[in-house]
């Protein structure tokens, strides 16, 4: 039934189903803690309600929905602590809430759903959970605040998190080469890093690390020739060197960083 009412765009009422089998379910496992078959269910209802994350939606309703994951998710792990994949699922959540506040330019809110999403992953680190997973998402965390602080002009924080962020990502590549988001990971943290010092007048620096950005895409791409992501974000890093070497009286090699970008920015 709640299939066919999501199938009709009917997300009252697939929120009021899911609302009130979970409050069912919640008592019957308040009442037997140590009845799997209840948690079980329990925690296929949440899966089938992450659905809901997936549809566009007012961003107030999309905002309520991750709430109400993140809550429902924090009962089932005080109920079921032994299960650290509640814990994991609860430091996702808070960081997809992390990236909706972000993107909707509420940094102070952003900051708080991230800070709750690294402490989490800490504790999963500490407990031997799947540390390598969890060390990636600290690395993301990081290069986001590092955003944030950038665009609230505070230098000093954003380079800190910026590099932070870059030292994990090479740590980890450094540990598993296999792994390409690791690269690409450090190539975005490394174009961030670079434009902050570029706003701060540390043009030379940032010139400098733009270059080693363009260094990783280019082995992204000999090894993904036609992955799209890493040609947009390629673009984007070609482009900002190009601004960049403008500002430093540099024209000609700014128009063919530029004419670069445009011409992979063709090949998406």
């Amino acid at each position: 039934m709640i299939g066919l009412l999501m199938n009709a765009g009917r997300l009252d009422d697939v929120r009021s189903r899911y609302g009130s089998t979970l409050n069912i379910l919640m008592k019957l496992m308040q009442g037997e803690p140590e009845n799997v078959t209840f948690i079980s269910r329990f925690r296929n209802v949440l899966n089938g309600m992450e659905r809901l994350l997936e549809i566009d939606c007012d961003a107030s309703e999309k905002e309520a929905d991750l709430n109400v994951l993140i809550s429902m998710y924090e009962k089932l792990s005080l109920i079921d602590p032994s299960d650290l994949s509640h814990h994991a699922k609860v430091a996702d959540l808070y960081d997809r809430m992390g990236s909706f506040l972000m993107n909707a330019g509420r940094n102070v809110d952003a900051r708080s759903s991230y800070e709750m999403a690294l402490s989490i992953r800490k504790m999963l680190i500490g407990k031997g959970e799947s540390p390598m997973v969890h060390e990636f998402g600290i690395a993301s965390i990081r290069n986001n605040l590092g955003t944030m602080f950038a665009q609230d002009g505070e230098f000093a924080e954003a380079k800190a998190m910026f590099e932070a962020s870059l030292k994990t990502y090479v740590d980890l590549f450094d540990r598993d080469k296999e792994d390409s988001a690791y690269q690409y990971g450090a190539a975005l943290t490394l174009n961030n890093l670079a434009k902050l010092f570029a706003d701060m007048g540390r043009h030379e620096d940032a010139k400098s690390i733009y270059e080693s950005a363009l260094e990783a895409y280019v082995e992204l791409l000999n090894a993904d020739p036609e992955n799209v992501r890493y040609k947009k974000h390629a673009s984007k890093t070609l482009d900002n060197l190009g601004s960049l070497l403008g500002e430093m009286g540099r024209g000609e090699d700014s128009i063919r960083m530029h004419e670069a970008a445009r011409e992979l920015r063709s090949e998406i």
